[in-house]
């Protein structure tokens, strides 16, 4: 049976380093936003209703869902983001199920942006949470997103905030410092893991 740990944190928290420092280490690591990328591309039935619901005005020049132009409509408007959540969340979750069942590996780790927004605890036993405070987290969005500190505030408001996620973390690793100190967390938090069977 494989030990499945859920990666989260808010926006830009640093989930994605805890996700390649363990990729590095020979760990399977899935990511939810790619899954959910996946089920949003061309010929899909993700595609076709975020299409028909937000129009053609949300495609590049290649005919793909424009994630940015996206995201500025979902991250403004509440009721737009929930019914985009309502469709994706489900055919994610689907295909996480399948990965699950289908991984031979003792651990698995995925790194799940809404984790505890989306209420589906029982794929994880064990949760990390990549925490920073609330002033490095909007610095380190701007710059990562190019977004002013108007619209970085706005995709933070759009999520539960972390804090709230590391009160209900098996394991907070603080993000704030150099890499070193985040490995040296990411070690510790992995000798703690229970011996596979």
């Amino acid at each position: 049976m494989t030990y499945v740990v859920g990666i989260t944190g808010g926006i830009a928290t640093g989930k994605s380093t805890i996700a390649n420092y363990l990729r590095d280490q020979g760990f399977k690591v899935l990511d939810m936003d790619q899954m959910a990328h996946q089920v949003q591309q061309p010929h899909t039935r993700g595609y076709r209703a975020i299409v028909d619901h937000f129009g053609p005005e949300i495609l590049n020049d290649q005919g793909q869902i424009d994630r940015k132009a996206l995201g500025r409509i979902v991250f403004s408007n509440p009721d737009a983001l929930e019914w985009l959540n309502q469709l994706i969340h489900p055919l994610v979750f689907q295909a996480l199920e399948d990965q699950i069942q289908m991984t031979t590996d003792p651990f698995l780790f995925v790194e799940v942006p809404l984790l505890y927004e989306t209420g589906r605890l029982e794929f994880y036993d064990q949760v990390w949470v990549a925490f920073l405070p609330y002033a490095i987290q909007i610095q380190r969005l701007m710059a990562r997103d190019q977004l002013d500190q108007g619209e970085a505030q706005e995709r933070i408001a759009s999520q539960l905030p972390t804090k709230d996620k590391a009160d209900q973390a098996d394991v907070v690793i603080c993000t704030a410092h150099d890499l070193k100190q985040t490995y040296s967390q990411i070690t510790k938090a992995l000798q703690e893991l229970p011996n596979p069977l």
